[in-house]
């Protein structure tokens, strides 16, 4: 490649990232089912946190999930299966 095609790259990547800082685009994580709670609530530990989560679906202790942040804010989580 030549320079010119290296600040071109640059300067898309740097794009690139001031447009995902401004949108706020979803992020998964992987979390592990930790406990059962009452009313559809459960408690799954990620990485480096733990958080109480509703779900529709059923889960048991153990059980490997997806946590999507949705607009990546930790105050609105959604919980779903992780079948892959």
């Amino acid at each position: 490649m030549n320079e010119q095609d290296n600040i071109m790259l640059d300067t898309i990547n740097l794009l690139l990232q001031k447009i995902e800082k401004i949108a706020n685009p979803d992020k998964t994580y992987s979390g592990i089912v930790t406990e059962v709670l009452q009313n559809g609530y459960y408690q799954v530990e990620m990485k480096d946190s733990i958080h109480k989560i509703k779900s529709g679906f059923t889960y048991t202790v153990g059980e490997r999930v997806n946590v999507l942040f949705i607009q990546s804010n930790k105050n609105n989580l959604y919980l779903y299966p992780n079948k892959w």
